[in-house]
């Protein structure tokens, strides 16, 4: 309980957020047919909502309002000083963290048509860096979460689900518009983005 209340102290007045591309409607709604086709055979999982379809690029855990609003800056003087020029995606093809046999976390992949998706994460990941905001430095993987496993069971579900996913893509190739500042909020009915900064791109 103590360790709770502390937690809740040093996240107190922060923000929780991440950069992200949002996805065209074909995608997302490619992407909820998928899943829905899932839930109804039967597959358990804590299914992602369809609102929350996006490529993330940075996630900052919690952040200082004035370190979000310096990162948003730098991020912004960034690209209107070097436009990053146009960006071709797909989405394409089924996944899973760590690996397919285990599934915790299930995915569509993203496929990079043209541009440099990982030029652009990086520069955004330099701004939250060097303004202080804690970015995760995981190893950037494109992708777009569709469920996570609760249970060794939904993990065989999922396992077993992707196994005959095939070769499947979703929707067309898109040209994202903008990166998107996300603000994230945890509630009892699933997590709630609210966008709070644009950078165009092309």
């Amino acid at each position: 309980m103590k360790k709770g209340r502390e937690e809740a102290a040093e996240t107190a007045g922060t923000i929780r957020c991440f950069w992200a591309i949002e996805l065209p409607e074909d995608v997302r709604a490619a992407l909820e047919r998928f899943c829905a086709e899932g839930r109804a055979r039967g597959i358990r999982a804590g299914w992602a909502s369809p609102a929350t379809y996006h490529l993330t690029l940075c996630f900052m855990g919690h952040a200082a309002p004035d370190r979000v609003e310096e990162m948003v800056r730098q991020a912004q003087a960034d690209f209107t000083a070097c436009s990053p020029g146009a960006l071709e995606l797909a989405a394409a093809g089924v996944g899973a963290f760590p690996g397919p046999a285990r599934p915790a976390v299930c995915w569509a992949g993203i496929e990079v048509i043209a541009g440099d998706l990982a030029g652009i994460r990086e520069r955004v990941f330099q701004a939250a860096r060097n303004a202080g905001c804690g970015p995760d430095a995981k190893a950037f993987h494109p992708h777009v979460t569709l469920a996570r496993s609760r249970s060794g069971l939904e993990s065989r579900m999922l396992a077993e689900w992707l196994r005959g996913a095939g070769d499947i893509r979703f929707g067309g190739p898109f040209r994202p518009a903008r990166l998107v500042l996300f603000q994230s909020e945890l509630r009892p009915d699933g997590a709630r983005h609210t966008s709070r900064a644009f950078i165009p791109l092309g």
